[in-house]
């Protein structure tokens, strides 16, 4: 029995070492993914950011927009109504 033990420990102290040392390269790996992971994260919620700040330029600019065209149909208006009553003077 003792010789067996002598024999044997050898491989079981390999076995337990080989199987620690892919435990911590595994946790290691996964760390790795993890950081690279949150790096990506980080990029894409800085460009939704810019997008998001681009968005909002955007709609700015196409309430301007309506806002001159309320003001164009407007004129507009006045301008055929003004043009009505001169043609209904005329005649």
């Amino acid at each position: 029995m003792n010789q067996l033990a002598v024999e044997v420990w050898p491989f079981l102290l390999t076995a337990a070492v080989t199987a620690v040392g892919t435990y911590i390269g595994a946790i290691h790996k996964l760390r790795i993914k993890v950081a690279v992971l949150e790096h990506k994260v980080e990029k894409a919620e800085q460009r939704l950011d810019r997008k998001s700040t681009q968005f909002d330029k955007l709609q700015a600019d196409l309430a301007d927009i309506k806002a001159d065209f309320a003001e164009v149909k407007g004129d507009l208006k006045a301008i055929s109504q003004t043009l009505n009553i001169i043609k209904g003077a005329k005649i």
